[in-house]
């Protein structure tokens, strides 16, 4: 018997369609149990946790042991015991050059995403180690929480699996522009350091008031040029271009926590009386010890954390702070504390281990259930920036920080325009 090659070929083509379709069927199981023994597997849900050894990284630190007391005492991460392991990432200045702090960050991050037992990266000290990172972790398919990073960049890739826990520096500076405005203020001396978040924050806190009616007596460097914040302040002093006595309020961000305390104590120690105002970094700890509690009168920052807030889950917070540290801890404690909880929360509600599943539930949360830490509750937009969340003005009076006014800010999803009048 004779076959023609058509006819051969409509014989084979059901087996092979068939051959083809159990092929892909036993692809998807082989690939299922491997994810599936790969949970089973696990001993622990490994956490890696970025900090830069620098005046606040105690703080922080402490936030995250006790949120991992806190998470394991509940059962853990899926049923998983939290591990956690440091990493220290050198502590960069405003003097180093970019392309070297940004290289430093991603040779890091690359060698924490190789390991295939991370289950997320939390920290990393500032937005310009924190931004090139966040590349390869979401590459890597690893859930990363910047706790510090506030560059309003951080969220511009559309990444999968990277979630800002703080305010950006725009909102920080709206934030602030409108208490200052309502409070009367009207002419202000604008400082920053040369970082990238000290010009961004202090560059939108600027633009805020001028369109709010607002004068810019004067704006310039912290440190600029080598000169001596003793310089600097006896420039406002001296110069013949205003009179201290202009002087509603003076906005100062610096990445740098010893010449922020510095000049915040010069300043009062040389008579500067007016309000001092900034974002997230004047409520540290750290500047308040160096400070002094009366010279720290007046310093106003803008606070995801409001330490006396009632909600069950700060009260319970602070209390094993206290315990376990001794006063009163600070935003960068609460969001260590907050980042441990979040990632088992967002593990439960998504019944995963799976990055992108819990990734897609921490994206959902404003539609639903949200987590409710010590410093309030946690939601994210589609980019993964933080939104829908509290945030207060904190004014020290001598003897500690207190929350005077908040606001809820929408990040990315704030009308601007709206915002702006």
């Amino acid at each position: 018997m004779v076959f023609k090659a058509g006819q051969a070929g409509r014989r084979w083509l059901p087996w092979m369609l068939l051959s083809g379709l159990l092929l892909v069927l036993l692809g998807w199981l082989l690939w299922s149990v491997e994810a599936w023994s790969g949970e089973q597997g696990m001993e622990t849900a490994e956490v890696v946790v970025i900090y830069a050894p620098d005046e606040d990284s105690q703080e922080f630190l402490d936030g995250i042991r006790l949120g991992v007391q806190n998470v394991n005492s509940n059962g853990g991460v899926a049923g998983l015991p939290l591990s956690v392991t440091f990493v220290e990432e050198p502590v960069y200045t405003e003097d180093q050059n970019l392309a070297d702090i940004v290289a430093d960050s991603l040779k890091l991050a690359t060698r924490v995403s190789r390991d295939p037992d991370v289950l997320a990266v939390i920290g990393h000290s500032s937005s310009s180690s924190a931004v090139p990172a966040s590349a390869v972790y979401d590459r890597n398919k690893k859930l990363f929480f910047a706790t510090h990073a506030t560059a309003t960049s951080l969220n511009n890739h559309d990444f999968d699996h990277v979630f800002s826990l703080q305010p950006n520096n725009d909102d920080n500076a709206r934030l602030m522009a409108r208490y200052a405005l309502g409070q009367g203020m009207r002419r202000f001396v604008v400082l920053s350091d040369d970082t990238s978040y000290g010009k961004e924050t202090t560059r939108r806190f600027a633009s805020y008031v001028t369109r709010g009616g607002a004068e810019l007596l004067y704006r310039g460097g912290l440190t600029a040029h080598g000169r001596s914040i003793d310089r600097l302040i006896l420039f406002m002093l001296d110069n013949q271009v205003f009179a201290v006595e202009d002087i509603d309020a003076l906005f100062i961000t610096s990445s740098s926590y010893a010449d922020t305390a510095r000049f915040i104590r010069r300043a009062r120690e040389l008579n500067l009386a007016m309000p001092i105002l900034g974002p997230e970094s004047l409520y540290a700890a750290t500047i308040e010890a160096s400070v002094g509690l009366d010279k720290m009168r007046g310093v106003t920052a803008v606070s995801l954390y409001d330490p006396q807030s009632s909600n069950p889950e700060n009260r319970h917070f602070t209390k094993v702070y206290r315990e376990a540290a001794g006063g009163v801890p600070d935003h960068l404690a609460a969001l260590g504390y907050d980042a441990i909880g979040l990632l088992a929360f967002a593990a439960e509600r998504a019944g995963s281990l799976g990055s992108s599943a819990m990734a897609d539930t921490l994206r959902t949360l404003r539609f639903q259930k949200r987590y409710r830490g010590a410093a309030g509750d946690f939601a994210f937009d589609a980019r993964g920036s933080l939104t829908d969340a509290e945030s207060y003005i904190v004014r020290h009076d001598g003897s500690a920080f207190h929350a005077v006014d908040k606001d809820i800010f929408r990040g990315a999803r704030r009308d601007a325009q709206q915002d702006a009048r």
